[in-house]
Order: structure tokens, then sequence, then C-alpha cells
């Protein structure tokens, strides 16, 4: 019997289907492969998946590309090779990639005094004249770090606190060498740590303010009897209905900025740091009511002084610019405390117990402040230039303004920095130091038991770049820096996988305010997954915490 004939086969060609992009799924339609025609034709089925970073509209409508010729580019428009739109994401993608990646290969390091007290963590009382690692934190992600007087906090990516250098009146050297795990009576979810002067603070996702370490002139916060020892981190009760956003630490006593814009302060007051307008030392958190009327974007807690980089509330309402725009062209300086040196750049040496406005910074767009034992920094931005002003005690060339003199009462111009873009600051016990948006660190000042990481020891008038030491990648940059009384700490990125991502224009913000409250939750959560240069300021912003970028509620 003759075979039948074979069917014939068919195949189906339909046009390519542009996929629809919303915010939480991906929907495209997928056709089948050519197949054998059979009786019974299977027909299209529609596959739906999560988005890829650079497919949320979230993404698209956020991420702005200049010079790439996106304005004509429909808005919501699919990721594909070949174009200059999909260029652009691709390169947004990359960063983000490369960012998370980043956070498992950066390191935390130590540099300057270690004697006595074992505050560089490194389990010996030595002093450490260049960058070194800290072999404890090899398998561990650290996310941040802050450096006190002779106290150290390292936080890691998993929750867990550690603290190395004095924090007790009585406490065993040893134990105090290497740094030792705090242990939280309820489980919280840390964004932030700040050392003090044997005080540590902790912040959590929720804007709750935790402390622990001695009571002494009431520094803790927590309005009991002086001299008590509080070893396991406890709520300060008297911030609980704010949200805290920054905390600074001084000597012996402390200031927090709450989402609000307001400021508190509590601990040792007798030169009027606390800025009350009282020379009396304070157990709980209190009001600043002199700033009532502002929003405070940044404040530093120098030794016996304070700084703040603040904005009239009235500012944000007659004006329609934008948020950060108002940060630049409305900051005013005010200081507080001790003027010993000039440090309060005021014209002389008087203490101030309520805050009171430099009116020399009027219009120059200051963005951060920095305070340490007699003299103060303040970072200045006009468009996307930095500057970098100082005043006070000068004798050992803290004020980095090639003079000898022994104190500058007015705030003097840093021509090192005239030309580099300055993205951190700080100061320590007469010295000082800045990052670069390139992740390059800078000292001056004393010298004197490694503080300023020179390894002859050389006391600098002007600013001087910290070279590498031969046992880490000439590639190696740093993507925090915090300055204590005697010492530093420093995140280290080891690898240079997004060296070239570093340094792509993604546009400038003000690092001082952010847009609305509820981004900071957002933010929280994305903190430990993001560890970018401060040089990508866009990305920088979007992630961190507030800690560096405080959130404000003007309404």
């Amino acid at each position: 019997m003759p075979r039948s004939p074979k069917a014939k086969r068919t195949t189906h060609k339909t046009p390519v289907v542009q996929p629809k992009i919303i915010d939480n799924v991906v929907s495209t339609v997928e056709i089948e492969q050519p197949r054998p025609a059979t009786p019974v034709q299977r027909t299209r089925k529609r596959v739906h998946r999560r988005p890829k970073y650079h497919e949320k509209a979230s993404f698209l409508e956020r991420e702005s590309f200049k010079g790439l010729g996106l304005d004509a580019v429909e808005r919501y428009t699919t990721w594909f090779p070949g174009t200059t739109l999909g260029e652009s994401y691709r390169i947004a993608s990359t960063i983000f990639q490369a960012a998370h990646q980043a956070s498992h290969e950066t390191r935390p390091v130590s540099w300057g005094y270690g004697y006595t007290d074992g505050a560089l963590g490194h389990n010996n009382t030595r002093r450490v004249v260049e960058m070194k690692r800290l072999a404890l934190f090899r398998r561990n992600i650290v996310r941040a770090v802050s450096a006190g007087n002779r106290l150290s906090l390292f936080l890691t990516d998993d929750n867990r606190i550690f603290q190395s250098g004095r924090l007790f009146m009585k406490q065993d050297g040893c134990n105090m060498w290497k740094p030792v795990e705090i242990k939280l009576e309820t489980p919280a979810n840390m964004v932030a740590v700040e050392a003090g002067h044997l005080a540590a603070y902790a912040l959590d996702d929720q804007g709750r303010l935790y402390s622990w370490g001695t009571q002494i002139f009431g520094q803790l916060g927590h309005g009991e009897e002086l001299e008590q020892e509080h070893r396991i981190p406890r709520l300060v009760e008297g911030l609980n209905g704010h949200n805290v956003v920054k905390i600074s630490a001084g000597n012996h006593f402390a200031v927090a900025i709450t989402s609000t814009g307001l400021v508190f302060s509590w601990g040792r007051g007798c030169f009027g740091q606390l800025g009350n307008g009282k020379v009396a030392d304070v157990s709980t958190p209190t009001p600043i009511e002199a700033l009532k009327d502002y929003t405070v974007i940044d404040i530093a807690a120098g030794s016996d002084h304070v700084i703040g980089v603040i904005v009239p509330r009235e500012a944000f309402h007659r004006s329609d610019q934008h948020e950060e725009s108002l940060a630049t062209e409305h900051s005013v300086v005010m200081v507080w405390g001790q003027g010993k040196h000039g440090c309060l750049g005021l014209g002389g040496s008087s203490n101030e117990l309520l805050p009171t406005e430099i009116v020399f910074f009027r219009g120059l767009g200051a963005v951060k402040a920095a305070a340490g034992a007699g003299h103060s920094l303040v970072l200045c931005r006009a468009g996307a230039q930095t500057f970098l002003y100082a005043f006070g005690g000068n004798h050992l060339g803290q004020l980095g303004i090639a003079s000898s003199a022994d104190h500058v009462d007015m705030p003097s111009f840093l021509d090192e920095f005239v030309n580099v873009h300055v993205a951190d600051i700080g100061a320590g016990a007469q010295f000082s130091a800045a990052l670069t948006s390139d992740g390059q660190v800078f000292t001056w000042g004393d010298a004197r038991y490694g503080k300023t990481c020179r390894a002859d020891g050389r006391t600098t008038y002007v600013p001087w770049s910290v070279d590498l030491p031969s046992n880490i990648p000439s590639i190696a940059f740093v993507t925090q820096l915090s300055v204590g009384s005697y010492h530093c700490l420093a995140q280290l990125r080891i690898s240079g996988q997004i060296d070239r991502w570093r340094k792509f224009s993604l546009g400038g913000i003000t690092p001082a305010l952010r847009h609305e409250e509820h981004n900071r939750k957002e933010a929280r959560k994305l903190q430990h997954k993001v560890f970018l240069a401060s040089s990508s300021s866009v990305i920088l912003a979007k992630y961190r915490h507030s800690v560096d970028c405080v959130a404000v509620d003007v309404t």
C-alpha cells in the first residue's frame, strides 16, 4: 500500500511586538517557534517577568543624562543595544551593579594615635603613620565608620556594631585594642553610628537614636544621675516623636538634626556649646529655640563649639526654586560655643551662648561644615566648583592656608583646592583632612602620632596628598572619611572596576538636602547595596542615608 504524502510543514511569522513597560511587571508577547502543523494549533502565550533595573518606568523617568540627545526620545522607550539611549541606560545599569559589588570590595583603614586606648583597632597600642587595613573585617562588609576621641565605631552590613578604644572609665585595656561587637537589647536596623568622647551613638532606620558609654556630663541623653555607665545601647527617649537624621558628637556633648530641620543638644554646656543661652549641663535632649525659624541642613560639633549650615524656613515658602538651589543661594553659617583662637569666625575669641551668624558666608553657598579642637572648616559650592574656607587656631598649620600665623579669626580661603572638587571635610586636634571627588585624601596640620598619615612625621601648613602604602594597589580610592581627635578612619575601595564610571558626568547636587521625607525610607533600604565614590554625586545622593544628606520637611 503506498504511503500517504507527508503533511506539509507550515510556519507562522508575526511582527515584533514592543514590550509594555510598567513599574512592576514587563509584559511581552512571545510567539512560538515554527513547528509542524497539527490539528490543534497552539495560540500565542503571554509571559510575565520582573523588569530589569534599566527597564523600570521609575528608572527611565528618574535618570537623565545630559549631552546624550535624550530630549527627542520617547519617554518610556525600552532598552536595547546600539543606540544612544541604550548606551546611556547601560552605563547607569553598570554603575548600579558595580556599586553593589563594590560594597564587597571596600575595607576600613585607620591611621594616627593608638597609644593607651587602641582606638585604631589593630589589637595593639602602636601608632600608625600610613593607611592600614583592619584584619578583623577581612570577611565582613563595613557600611559605615566613625572616629571620635580615642574611640572608633564600625557598622557592618549584617547590622552589627563594633567598637574599639576607650568608652568607659574602668575598662580592660586588652579588650579595647581590637573591635568588639556591641549587643543590642532589642533588634533594630542600624543605619549610622557616631563616636564621641566616652560616648557612642547609633541611629536606626526609624529615626530613633541609641546611646551607650559613660554619663559624665549627661552626654548620653538619658536624664539620669551622672557617672553612670551603659554598656548596651539604650534608646534616647527624649527624642521620641522626632525622626533623627544626623548626629554629631563633641567633647562630652552632642547635637542632633531631625527630619523637620530642628536641632536638639544635650551634655556638657560650660562654654555655651548647647546653644540655649546658658552655661549649664543638660542631661536630656533640648531643642535650640534660637533656630526654630531655620532649617538646619548640616551641623558639626567640635571640641567645645558647634558650627551649622542652615536655611531660613521662609525661603522655602516664598521661592519656587528647587530645594537644592535654595540650599546654595540662601544658606547661612551659624556658630556657638567656645571662641578660643577665633574658631567661631566672628573676628574675636569670645564665647557665644546663642547661635550667631557668620556674615562672611552670605551668598557663598555653604553646604558642609567641620569643627575640630579650636578651628573650623566650611565647604561652599558655586555650580560645579567647591571652595574651602578655614578659621581658628593655626599654630600647627591646621588651617592649611600656607601661613604660620598663630590663629586667624576670620574665614580664609584655601588656595590649594581652587581646581579640586572637595566632597567631604573633617577636623581634629590641630589637624584637618579633606576627601576629593576622585577618592583622594588630603591632610594638613600637626603630624605627631601619625595623625596626618605622613611617614616622615613632618607638620605641613598646606594640604598634602596621602600616599597609599605599597601593599595596597594604586587604583584604590577612599569612599568615606571620618576624622577623630587624634586618628582617622576611612573606607578604602581596593578594586578599580568602576573607575571609569566614577568620572562619568552625572550632574551635580547639593549634598545637604533631600527632596521628600518619604524618600529616606527607600534610601535606607538601599544603603547597604550602594557604595559609590563621592564623585558620583547623583547616585550617591539617591541611595545614601541622610547621615550626609539631611531629609527636610518644610511643610
